[in-house]
């Protein structure tokens, strides 16, 4: 399982999620970029949380099958797929409790 998200040539299926997951993470950019949060409608954040939340359980899946725990946080790149989380959630979260906007 852990080949599966770390080498997109260890099977068709890794590939394809491997090409899946580039596409929604351009998607997901795009929409935090347009600012869909702060937009009045829940069917725009609901768009933008269909994109994100694929990525956070992602992340939380490697941790659970990392074959070593504690030097995942070493990656490089886990440590920005948890930065990009937290920035994008943040704002989100200010907003619905009323510090932002």
């Amino acid at each position: 399982m852990w080949q599966f998200f770390e080498d997109a040539t260890s099977s068709r299926a890794a590939s394809l999620y491997s090409s899946f997951s580039k596409a929604a993470i351009v998607i997901g950019v795009c929409l935090t970029i347009l600012d869909l949060v702060a937009a009045e409608g829940a069917f725009e954040s609901c768009i933008l949380i269909m994109f994100e939340a694929p990525f956070v359980f992602e992340l939380f899946l490697r941790y659970c099958i990392c074959p070593n725990r504690h030097i995942f946080w070493f990656d490089p790149f886990n440590i920005i797929d948890l930065i990009s989380i937290m920035a994008s959630a943040a704002p989100r979260v200010l907003w619905r409790i009323g510090v932002m906007g």
